[in-house]
């Protein structure tokens, strides 16, 4: 191909547009975090968190298991039963680093 013939780019200029990129990603990842908080959505949830005891890990339901992040869930409105697997609504609460915080307001 026409690429074959081209000079090479500099792994150190790759390492640095890499880098950028993933800056960019983190901060756009970030933002659309916030906007979440206060909103409802649906969710899976996937089962006990793996980062503490209390929360429960869970993710939308448009989101790709282990590829888009996970949501704790720390708090269950009228203490619903929750099963493991099952959808829910919650409404994020709050942001913790990268991870939202939401309350199950029912099931689905």
């Amino acid at each position: 191909t026409a690429a074959e013939s081209k000079d090479l780019i500099a792994q150190e200029i790759i390492d640095a547009r890499a880098e950028e990129i993933g800056e960019i990603i983190a901060q756009t990842t970030q933002e659309s975090l916030e906007n979440e908080v206060g909103k409802t959505f649906e969710v899976y949830v996937d089962g006990e968190s793996e980062e503490h005891e209390y929360l429960l890990s869970a993710r939308k339901t448009i989101w790709a298991p282990q590829i888009d992040g996970e949501i704790y869930i720390n708090d269950n409105e009228d203490n619903i039963p929750i099963v493991f697997g099952e959808i829910y609504e919650v409404e994020a609460t709050q942001l913790a680093g990268d991870k939202l915080l939401a309350k199950i307001i029912r099931k689905v």
